[in-house]
């Protein structure tokens, strides 16, 4: 009932249902007993993210951290079946640090995952990898709020060499997620390492992508292959490029696709 009320948008009465179930729970305190922690960790993971929805960070940090106490427990149980909820619950627990600036909590919690390598090792990668690569990407966000930009480059440019091999295998799953973090990188280079050279490359990664999908799937791209071309416009001006600065901003302003339009300097 409290997803019911969760997916309806009746967000008390969902607040209420997952409270008065962990309340019962808790009760019965059997914590050698792996369908009571499932159940228990589940209405945890759900009373926090709502409360998270609702910006109520405090609130969300108490209950996640118990959340994620749980899966812990049971992620050495039975590393196949719980693992991905376990990684979830960091990754949410991180976020609600991030958002109270918590940025050490954060990272520590992030770094706690890599302590653990052997729960992972007899595990097939499909089952962790994607939300895997989401803490790690989320890792280089705290970098990133912590001015440790050379870490937060290192750990992303892991995270998008992961995300090209998967999307070798599954296009229409990743290549899209390969894009975002490239550009990312573009961001991080240009705007804060001030390397546009690096900065150049990503930029053009993240068009070649959004470029072919334009192609394949129409002017739903188009908003982000404008942002593309100015993202471009601007590294070329600051390397001196001028005709390519120009060319690219001309066809950012007016949202047209650069067809057969030579794009290296080089």
């Amino acid at each position: 009932m409290g997803q019911i009320y969760k997916d309806t948008g009746r967000i008390d009465e969902a607040k209420e249902m997952y409270t008065e179930v962990i309340d019962r729970l808790r009760l019965l305190g059997d914590e050698d007993h792996e369908v009571y922690l499932v159940d228990l960790a589940l209405a945890q993971t759900q009373l926090g993210c709502i409360y998270f929805k609702a910006n109520r960070f405090r609130k969300a940090e108490t209950i996640l951290l118990e959340a994620q106490h749980n899966w812990r427990i049971l992620v050495k149980k039975v590393p196949d079946v719980y693992v991905s909820q376990w990684l979830l619950s960091i990754n949410n627990l991180g976020l609600v640090y991030s958002c109270l600036r918590h940025y050490k909590d954060a990272e520590k919690l992030y770094n706690s995952v890599f302590m653990m390598q052997e729960v992972f090792v007899s595990l097939r990668p499909e089952i962790y990898v994607e939300i895997l690569l989401e803490i790690q990407n989320n890792l280089g966000r705290v970098y990133v709020e912590t001015e440790r930009y050379p870490n937060a480059a290192k750990i992303w440019k892991y995270v998008l060499k992961s995300k090209e091999c998967l999307a070798k295998e599954l296009p229409d799953k990743y290549l899209y997620e390969v894009a975002k973090t490239a550009w990312n990188l573009a961001w991080l280079h240009g705007d804060k390492l001030h390397d546009y050279h690096a900065a150049e490359i990503f930029y053009l990664r993240y068009t070649e992508i959004i470029e072919q999908l334009y192609l394949q799937q129409g002017t739903i791209f188009m908003p982000e292959l404008r942002k593309g071309y100015a993202g471009l416009a601007k590294v070329y001006t600051y390397l001196r490029k001028s005709d390519l600065a120009n060319e690219y901003l001309v066809h950012a302003v007016r949202g047209e696709f650069m067809s057969g339009y030579k794009k290296s300097g080089k």
